[in-house]
């Protein structure tokens, strides 16, 4: 307490007019209204000053999960140029650069106008024929399989979406290499089912599902999704539930994957065996 006193007597006369500016200031904000709207806008200006370098901060720190997201993309785009016999470097963990040998070319786009909400569900990108793209190419994103090209105009394209009960698409085990035909069951716009996976397959929730690379479309290793359940007590094949690596009511970037060589496989497939299926 004798500190206390000491304190104020010490400093009464600084305390005092502290207190009487105070008083000072809030008689002019209430009684000027010219006063009023000065502290007003000094206020604003304090307040966006410190807002904008709020902003700022926040940005800069996303930077770094901005900068993940991006190394991750990139290096599956170099994945995707590298398919067709280019071998990944155990060492440097990337892949070496693809020659203009590769069967597959990549075309970024982006998705103009999508639904997910139908049982038929589409895609329209802002690249046509102009930009070379044709029916049957295949589309991706950064977490994997998006659809496939199923029209094109000068400058637009068309793509059935993995979320249509129409689509079916050829995945296989990461780990084991067992197929199946993955379908969208139309219900949850993040879940699919595998079938055709006999009972002996060994299967484990978080196993990954990708294209299994058996059509002319996908190549092989893109990524679907992970085993979100499954069942085998019904018929011969187990009934598995996937999770979705794509999350299409956020997409946005896209690339569209056209086989150079699609074409050549088809016609020999047709000729000498018998094409359909999954794609």
């Amino acid at each position: 307490m004798r500190s206390l006193l000491s304190f104020f007597l010490k400093y009464n006369n600084i305390l005092i007019f502290i207190l009487l500016e105070s008083a000072a200031i809030y008689l002019i904000y209430n009684n000027s209204g010219y006063h009023n709207i000065r502290l007003s806008n000094a206020a604003a200006a304090l307040e966006g000053s410190l807002l904008k370098r709020i902003e700022g901060a926040t940005g800069y720190f996303s930077l770094r999960q901005t900068n993940r997201d991006l190394i991750r993309e990139n290096l599956e785009l170099r994945r995707l140029a590298g398919i067709n016999g280019h071998e990944r470097d155990p060492h440097a963990g990337t892949y070496n650069e693809p020659s203009d040998s590769s069967a597959y070319n990549i075309i970024s786009a982006v998705v103009v106008n999508q639904t997910i909400n139908r049982q038929k569900n589409f895609l329209t990108l802002d690249r046509g024929k102009a930009d070379g793209i044709e029916p049957g190419m295949a589309v991706v994103g950064p977490d994997g399989v998006v659809g496939v090209v199923t029209g094109a105009s000068r400058n637009y394209s068309v793509v059935i979406s993995l979320l249509n009960i129409d689509f079916r698409l050829s995945a296989r085990f990461s780990n084991s290499g067992y197929f199946g035909s993955l379908a969208w069951n139309g219900s949850s716009p993040g879940r699919a089912v595998l079938n055709d996976i006999p009972h002996h397959v060994s299967v484990q929730q978080g196993d990954t599902v990708e294209t299994s690379g058996y059509s002319s479309i996908f190549p092989p290793g893109i990524m679907i999704g992970t085993v979100e359940s499954f069942d085998s007590s019904r018929g011969d094949f187990l009934n598995i539930e996937i999770r979705l690596s794509t999350s299409f009511g956020s997409l946005y970037n896209v690339y569209i994957i056209d086989n150079r060589f699609r074409d050549e496989r088809r016609t020999l497939e047709t000729e000498y065996g018998e094409e359909g299926g999954p794609l």
